[in-house]
């Protein structure tokens, strides 16, 4: 197995929101709507990367955070998301789930909700984040 190049990660920089950018994005635009009616996904989701990335190569970390939603917060408080990010030249997609309102958790928390097939490559959240992915190339 090859290097992931997550093996020697860099101390996080707390400077993050000041040599990044986090940006709110569409996500119904990945989504489609017409085979599911009810995607279990928000609206928006979110997407943060450090200014480095935008002319040089970057990782990409997919963050599927858990149940109970996510908040800006969550970037730069426990999980320390951003500073890593910041100081190791990855870029953060954060796209949001909404299954079992209120709590905002994926499929994974409620099996079935979006369909029998919602862990496999023809799942409705499985299918819109590969596309978030594509996009990023």
């Amino acid at each position: 197995m090859g290097d992931s190049g997550f093996s020697q990660l860099n101390t996080g920089d707390d400077k993050w929101a000041e040599i990044g950018t986090l940006l709110k994005f569409d996500q119904t635009e990945f989504i489609d709507y017409d085979q599911w009616g009810t995607p279990g996904m928000r609206t928006n989701g979110w997407v943060y990367y450090p200014d480095t990335c935008i002319t040089a190569d970057c990782k990409l970390v997919v963050f599927l955070h858990g149940g109970a939603g996510f908040g800006v917060d969550m970037l730069s408080g426990y999980y320390g998301l951003a500073q890593t990010a910041a100081a190791n030249n990855m870029v953060l997609l954060m796209p949001q789930g909404d299954v079992g309102s209120p709590t905002n958790c994926w499929d994974g928390s409620f099996p079935g909700y979006t369909g029998n097939d919602n862990w496999s490559h023809d799942g409705v959240q499985v299918k819109a984040i590969k596309n978030m992915i594509q996009r990023m190339k």
